[in-house]
């Protein structure tokens, strides 16, 4: 790890410290926490301000990049699909009608921005609209409307070059192009820049000359970085997502390098000392053309070494380089500025210089490409359409057929897309004519289709670790022109990663103040789709002090009190809690929670934990068809549920119902009286045998007692009392169960609002944690909740172990 590297986790540690110290103390100053520590005072007085700002702009922006639908217009503009999320809101394709072309437009809600936010938005689009060059993306128009702020401007029609790093990856693993019209472009591309130094360095060129423009009308990008460069159909660069822009004599009220730390492996070393010039952006270049030369992904180690390199390093990657265009590059991530570049100018020239040298004398590489080309969409097209199947045997019996063959079979066409792809492929054409097309089916709201190109599309990228269909099997079932289809999506299947950025330098350990023990703190894994949590289950599985520590699943650690209180000696004596975390992929949480609504009907939601400590939900059943006198419910796999109801005779009666793909249940009564008595308020199962069941302990401690219950065969309970009091309280509307230790419940606050909470088992009590220090998540009553894991049989994980140290 670099000693840039280094202080970066320094002041990721300061800052959490500093966050943790003032929720204790909510009139900490800056200028006070500083003077703990004198060696780091001066950067925490300058940067510290910059990052209050910043969070507090995050925490108006959390629900940003998840937002639960495509809008279908955005002031004039209709919305075609979501192309990304940018630095500042998210891009959609859209049409135009005065300029009679598709344009991107850049959209954030204005519900989800206080006064500062929108003027950063502004800001950004202000700072764009100045510049006027052939290489950054155009803006055409800046609007707002009563619910959205925007910007429009030209569609690139092609990648990144961060889609051209991973398509080399894909390459090299053996995987086949996606086939999105992306990736197969991106496929495309990666043919044509393979040893390709003329390219390359034109590209680099261009780039360089875009940020030369900005920075002579005294603008910073300060986010270069390949998923910004974009390469349209003729190998035009443009550089776009100006979000973390800033005015060279501007001050930070708005932006500050604390946003920039979610990208580090681009940041150029000054900037995490606050400072940020020219020569940032040309640091972030290098190291994006280090990544076209070596076509591998930039990580910590290859960054730690180019801070040593010398020349022939890049060449032992790939022996081809030639070494001029190596010295353009090692120059331009010199980690002293001075080392640098002077002006992006500067560079520009020294990459036209070398591109002419090397310029191609003969058309032999670009047959060679339109061969590989030709390759690559053979290759993307052959895995689109597959065998039909039966309704019964959708997710059990696809077997693929020859490229461009489709077999109808029982009326139904089965169509493959790739897991990460919104192309679902062009509709086959004994499907008929689509000018009077329907789409409809129990997903069609998944889905956009154009019915001149026959383009089917997925509204939002499918994740196969979190399904968006509605019986969450991945097979999507849709009808076009009365046409039966089913799309079903294939699983990338690459292991959860750990953010070695949260480490010390030897990978494992992480240094804790008191004060964050008394709380709780997270750690970040991502999945194949680069998004935080989504289809991840976090669980410390082993270490020696694994009893001291519990995490949430969603990756959120909560100390033992006798940690915090009088921290009890670790189990070698050597001042280190020792533990292991295994993340495990395709492993969803899924919440089913009842909800009572205001003309008595109890709707049946799905709902899951997602990153910003947001509960995300979906309606299943307006009407659920449940027995509206039910207690709580309980369920070990989603599909099977149980439930308790309150009899006029006293008893309580025990109910299994299946749920239906209408989202309702089909319910059969097991036992009029299951042996429990009608002071329960909450109920739950781990395995459909074994249940926990809460109830009111009455009397002057007003104690919550748990108990544990066996259901033998005639429906009726063999239960034991664990615990008197298991410090829950009486307001609990909701109780689950998801794995050994770990619990959810709802708890009605004394305002009315109802809230979530995390909950730990510690010997026979209970440890709880809000899932947001200050929002309510609910508005109407929790009639029940139901939590389960559903892990893949491919399901892949991953383990760290982790040493805690902790200082006063």
């Amino acid at each position: 790890m670099t000693a840039a590297d280094l202080q970066l986790h320094e002041i990721e540690q300061l800052w959490s410290r500093f966050k943790e110290q003032r929720v204790d103390a909510a009139g900490l100053s800056v200028a006070e926490f500083a003077k703990q520590f004198p060696a780091q005072e001066a950067d925490i007085l300058r940067v510290f301000p910059l990052m209050m700002d910043l969070d507090e702009y995050a925490n108006t922006c959390a629900d940003l990049p998840t937002m639960q639908r495509i809008p279908d217009r955005v002031g004039r503009y209709p919305i075609e699909r979501q192309i990304g999320v940018g630095g500042m809101g998210i891009v959609y394709e859209a049409q135009c009608d005065t300029l009679r072309e598709r344009v991107a437009i850049k959209v954030i809600s204005s519900e989800r921005l206080d006064d500062k936010g929108i003027e950063r938005f502004k800001h950004e689009a202000r700072a764009v609209a100045s510049l006027h060059h052939t290489n950054i993306v155009p803006i055409y128009e800046f609007g707002e409307s009563a619910e959205h702020h925007f910007y429009t401007m030209r569609l690139i029609d092609g990648p990144n070059l961060a889609d051209v790093v991973r398509a080399a990856s894909e390459m090299r693993s053996g995987s086949n192009a996606d086939s999105s019209v992306t990736d197969i472009a991106a496929f495309n591309l990666l043919q044509q820049l393979r040893d390709n130094w003329h390219l390359i360095a034109q590209l680099g060129s261009q780039a360089a000359a875009a940020l030369a423009h900005a920075h002579a009308k005294q603008i910073l990008h300060r986010d270069v970085k390949p998923a910004n460069l974009l390469i349209d159909s003729s190998n035009k660069l443009w550089v776009t997502d100006f979000g973390l822009a800033k005015r060279t004599l501007d001050d930070n009220s708005l932006t500050s390098m604390y946003h920039a730390v979610g990208t580090p492996r681009y940041m150029a070393p000054e900037q995490l000392r606050g400072v940020s010039d020219e020569r940032s952006d040309i640091f972030s270049l290098g190291l994006t053309l280090c990544e076209l030369v070596t076509l591998e992904k930039m990580n910590s180690a290859t960054r730690d070494a180019l801070a040593v390199a010398k020349p022939g390093f890049l060449r032992n990657t790939n022996p081809k380089l030639p070494a001029e265009l190596e010295r353009i590059v090692l120059k331009a991530v010199a980690s002293a500025p001075e080392d640098r570049y002077r002006t992006a100018a500067e560079m520009a020239d020294d990459l036209n210089a070398f591109a002419k040298k090397r310029k191609p004398k003969s058309n032999h590489a670009s047959s060679r490409t339109v061969a590989a080309t030709t390759t690559a969409l053979l290759l993307a097209i052959a895995g689109l359409f597959v065998a039909s199947a039966t309704d019964d045997s959708l997710s059990t019996s696809m077997k693929p057929v020859a490229a461009n063959t489709i077999v109808n079979r029982s009326d139904q066409i089965i169509l493959r897309v790739r897991e990460g792809s919104d192309s679902v492929g062009q509709v086959p054409e004994l499907v008929g004519d689509l000018g009077s097309m329907t789409l409809s089916g129990d997903d069609a709201d998944c889905f956009l289709i154009d019915p001149e190109t026959r383009q089917l599309r997925f509204r939002e990228t499918p994740d196969f670790e979190v399904p968006l269909d509605r019986n969450m099997d991945n097979v999507y079932s849709i009808r076009i022109a009365d046409q039966p289809m089913a799309v079903t999506v294939d699983n990338k299947n690459e292991p959860p990663q750990f953010d070695e950025f949260i480490f010390e330098p030897d990978g494992q350990s992480i240094i804790l103040s008191r004060q964050q023990m008394a709380g709780a703190w997270a750690i970040d894994v991502r999945d194949d789709s680069d998004r935080l949590y989504d289809g991840l289950c976090l669980t410390v599985t082993g270490g020696d002090d694994r009893d001291l520590v519990k995490m949430t699943t969603q990756g959120v650690f909560v100390f033992d009190r006798k940690m915090r209180d009088a921290m009890p000696v670790d189990a070698n004596g050597d001042g280190d809690y020792e533990i292991e975390v295994t993340a495990s992929d395709e492993t969803p949480i899924w919440i089913a929670r009842l909800e009572q609504q205001a003309d008595g009907k109890i709707s049946l939601l799905r709902e899951r934990v997602v990153a910003g400590a947001r509960l995300e939900s979906t309606l299943l059943a307006e009407d659920c068809l449940i027995r509206r006198d039910v207690i709580d419910i309980a369920t070990a796999d989603g599909k099977t549920f149980y439930h308790l109801h309150h009899n006029p005779s006293g008893t309580v009666s025990l109910m299994k119902s299946r749920l239906s793909s209408r989202g309702t249940f089909d319910s059969t009564l097991l036992s009029e009286d299951c042996g429990i008595g009608n002071d329960v308020i909450g109920f739950a199962t781990l395995d459909g045998r074994t249940f926990r069941y809460l109830t009111r302990q009455r009397g002057a401690l007003q104690a919550i007692r748990m108990h544990q219950a066996i259901l033998r065969d005639d429906g009726t309970f063999g239960t034991q009392t664990i615990s008197e009091d298991c410090r829950l309280p009486y307001t609990i509307e909701g109780f689950s169960w998801l794995d050994t230790s770990r619990f959810h419940h709802v708890r009605r606050q004394a305002n009315g609002e109802r809230v979530f909470f995390f909950s730990f088992q510690s010997g026979n009590r209970f440890e709880n944690m809000r899932l947001h220090a200050t929002e309510s998540q609910y508005d109407s009553p929790t009639r029940g909740q139901a939590a389960w894991l559903e892990p893949s049989s491919t399901s892949r994980s991953t383990s760290h172990p982790i040493r805690f140290r902790i200082v006063p």
